[in-house]
């Protein structure tokens, strides 16, 4: 007789926040978008968050950046201005969120960075190219230390968030990178010059 048994995985919910920098794993299976994983009221008192060189971040009560969606059993970074008990929106079961990408990302050559566990963002409010404003979807922004990129973005409007890499003694590829005291130069490439 062969017994199957077949178990869900059990999601308790509350997570204690402290004031600053915490670390979170999303505990569901399912994609879920940004507005439908965390609830309005929980936002109130979360102004960042980021995750593989991605981030979303509340700038004048609005969110900008480039995380859009939860992935399943993926860390996240919280940034929060109090303690409190935190949980994410447990997912609709028959809903399978597909993520389109609005944005390309094919990256120009030089623009190509490694992942590196040592990360900050800048969010750039606007960017010109000799008095024209760069194009979303289009045109891109890159970090580099040096002749070294250390991330970029496709442009994507008003406060486009800029990841930049630091050097991780236990990452290959990141040897170049920045060190604390360090600050990124940007450069803007141009899709219509390809340049």
């Amino acid at each position: 007789m062969l017994l199957l048994l077949i178990f869900s995985p059990v999601y308790s919910g509350d997570i204690h926040l402290d004031i600053g920098d915490n670390l979170v794993s999303y505990p569901f299976d399912l994609i879920q978008s940004f507005d439908d994983g965390i609830s309005k009221e929980k936002l109130n008192d979360v102004w960042g968050i980021s995750s593989n060189g991605k981030s979303k971040q509340k700038i004048n009560g609005d969110w900008y950046g480039s995380l859009d969606f939860f992935n399943p059993n993926q860390d996240y970074w919280l940034s929060v201005n109090q303690r409190f008990n935190f949980t994410f929106n447990e997912p609709e079961q028959d809903i399978i969120i597909e993520p389109v990408l609005s944005r390309s990302f094919s990256a120009p050559d030089s623009f190509i960075f490694n992942q590196s566990l040592y990360q900050g963002f800048y969010f750039i409010k606007s960017a010109d190219i000799i008095d024209s404003s760069l194009v979303i979807g289009e045109d891109w922004i890159g970090a580099f230390n040096g002749d070294v990129c250390v991330g970029a973005r496709q442009w994507n409007g008003v406060y486009t968030d800029i990841p930049v890499m630091g050097h991780d003694p236990l990452t290959s590829g990141t040897e170049d990178y920045l060190n604390v005291g360090d600050y990124p130069r940007f450069v803007v490439y141009d899709v219509s010059e390809d340049e």
